[in-house]
Formats: C-alpha cells, sequence, structure tokens
C-alpha cells in the first residue's frame, strides 16, 4: 500500500505542476493544487488502489498530453490567440481535416495518447486482464464525458478558471467511469457447475481388484 500510495501521489503531483503551467497559476493557487494531490493520493489509494494507479497516472498522461495539443503553451496565450473554445482537446498538429468528423480530432489527440500510455502500465500491476480492459474503457468514456461537460460550463470563465473546472471534471469522469464500469454485473465463468457438468459427462471407469488366489 505505501509503494502504491507513493506512485499515486507522484502522479498526481505530477498533474498539479502541469496543470499550474497550463492554467498560468500563481504560487498559492499551484501550492494549493500540490496539497489537494497528496490528500487525493492518501484518499484514493486507501478507497481503490487500481482506480488510483490509473487516476494518478492516466491523469498524468492526460494533462501532459493537454498541454502538448496546446503546443506547450498556456491557455490563457491560446485563449487570446484563438478564443476560448481554442483550449479544449484538439490536435492541431494533425490539421483541420481531421475535424470532418466529429469528435476524431479529439480521439487522435495527445491527450488520450498520453492517458492510455501512462495509465494502463500503471494499473497492470494489479488487474487482471479484463479487469484492466472494463477500467480503460470506463477511463476513456468517463474523460470524454468531463471534456464535453467542461466545454458547456466553463465556456464562460477566464481561461485560468476553464482551465480548473475543466481538468477537475474529467478527473471526477475518469474515476467515475472506471469504478462505475468495473461495478456493472458483467457474466461470469460458474466453473464449479462447469466442472461438474464436464465431470458428470466422462463415462465411469470401473476398476477391478484382482481375483484372490484358490
Amino acid at each position: 500500500m505505501h509503494w502504491t500510495r507513493a506512485v499515486v501521489a507522484i502522479g498526481l503531483i505530477g498533474q498539479a505542476g502541469a496543470v499550474a503551467r497550463i492554467g498560468d497559476l500563481g504560487i498559492a493557487a499551484t501550492l494549493l493544487l500540490l496539497v489537494a494531490a497528496v490528500v487525493a493520493a492518501i484518499l484514493l489509494t486507501r478507497a481503490a488502489p487500481a482506480t488510483a494507479l490509473m487516476i494518478g497516472w492516466g491523469g498524468l498522461g492526460m494533462t501532459l498530453g493537454w498541454w502538448a495539443d496546446l503546443g506547450f503553451r498556456s491557455a490563457v496565450e491560446v485563449a487570446q490567440h484563438s478564443g476560448i473554445d481554442a483550449i479544449w482537446c484538439r490536435a492541431p498538429a494533425l490539421g483541420s481535416a481531421w475535424h470532418v468528423v466529429p469528435g476524431v480530432g479529439h480521439l487522435v489527440s495527445w491527450m488520450n495518447a498520453g492517458m492510455l500510455l501512462f495509465g494502463v502500465p500503471a494499473a497492470a500491476f494489479l488487474l487482471r486482464p479484463s479487469s484492466l480492459l472494463r477500467c480503460t474503457l470506463g477511463m476513456i468514456l468517463g474523460m470524454s464525458a468531463g471534456s464535453r461537460l467542461a466545454a458547456a460550463v466553463a465556456s464562460g470563465l477566464d481561461p485560468a478558471a476553464a482551465v480548473l473546472v475543466d481538468h477537475a471534471l474529467m478527473s471526477a469522469g475518469m474515476i467515475g467511469g472506471m469504478l462505475g464500469i468495473e461495478h456493472l454485473p458483467w457474466p461470469r465463468a460458474q466453473m464449479p457447475r462447469n466442472a461438474a457438468i464436464a465431470t458428470s459427462a466422462q463415462p465411469a471407469i470401473v476398476t477391478r481388484k484382482p481375483a484372490a488366489p484358490a
């Protein structure tokens, strides 16, 4: 548990630093984010260690990818040149052709790539392949839902506040998506019953004892 908490804390602290750079936050706000990251690491690892690893490192990859999508500039600078809508998850390096189909620009963004590259290997230490696949799907759907909600809610805010709201909603969506999809009633193999059926279907083997000598 201690190593898990430390690894998660490193990921969350890295996120806090990246969010501070994206939002061009001051020292006081940055320190507050760092404290919140440490507290979140403690609480998340107590409640759900595997989810904590994915949110810690998947969130770090997501945040660094978001920064890459912005050209490693602050959201304030991007908003000043291109408007507030430009700070949401995009794929500017791929050109506008990717935005002909709705959602494609989001799918091929560095944000999604970073989330998967960082989050999946981190959680693979604690999860079975089937659970890892479900949690990865929940993470993607939850982050996408949170990002879309943030674009609607935070579009009227200043860039720094919009970054904080966007990151908070995406992180909440990731946590909710992973926990929610993992607790769905997935079909599970009934090994004892299947084993009993297979055993009963086998032909009975009768062993004869050798006859006693006369």
